[in-house]
């Protein structure tokens, strides 16, 4: 799913950028379309204006850019039976700074929480080794010689922020205390 969304998401950057320079084009040939207004009521409507032909940038950009998104996005062949794709993508790609600032929010909860549920697994890991260990003779238990005496010091995850390297620290130092006391099972039997 996170390369499906990843995609997407190149997609999109890629729009909006050229959506925007297509607008900033518009702009420069459109005299006052560029320049703000001092009446409320103008500079209101220039707004309204400069949104629609956002949009309307966008929808053409994606329309133009169809052949790149079919085969990036696995589309149909066919444009007219992707138009419906093709206005939505449009309208995303037109959505400015706080549309890529919730995207930007939304993606980075998705990375929190694949890296909780991967830290999550490498405890349950160690605690189903653990509770191995605890339950069987030590004559059933040939593979206790291959277990590590001891876990080498975590190291920093590449792109994390404080919060985050707290949290992969943290569920090192369970994983490194789950097989310690698998380990001392396994020496005291």
């Amino acid at each position: 799913m996170l390369t499906n969304l990843s995609n997407i998401l190149v997609v999109l950057i890629a729009l909006s950028v050229a959506a925007e320079r297509l607008v900033e084009i518009i702009k420069g040939i459109i005299p006052g379309l560029d320049q703000e207004n001092s009446d409320v009521t103008k500079e209101r409507w220039r707004k309204i204006l400069l949104q629609v032909l956002a949009a309307g940038a966008g929808i053409v950009t994606a329309i133009l850019a169809f052949p790149a998104l079919a085969e990036t996005l696995k589309l149909e062949d066919d444009w007219n039976d992707n138009f419906g794709v093709l206005f939505l993508l449009g309208l995303l790609a037109s959505g400015g700074s706080g549309f890529w600032t919730s995207i930007q929010g939304y993606v980075n909860k998705v990375k929190e929480i694949k890296k909780v549920e991967a830290a999550a697994a490498r405890v349950t890991a160690a605690a189903t080794v653990a509770a191995i260990a605890q339950g069987s003779p030590a004559a059933d238990r040939p593979a206790a010689r291959y277990m590590p005496q001891e876990q080498p010091a975590p190291a920093a995850l590449p792109g994390l922020n404080s919060a985050d390297q707290a949290v992969a620290d943290q569920a090192q130092q369970n994983l490194t205390e789950a097989v310690r006391l698998a380990n001392n099972v396994f020496h005291k039997a």
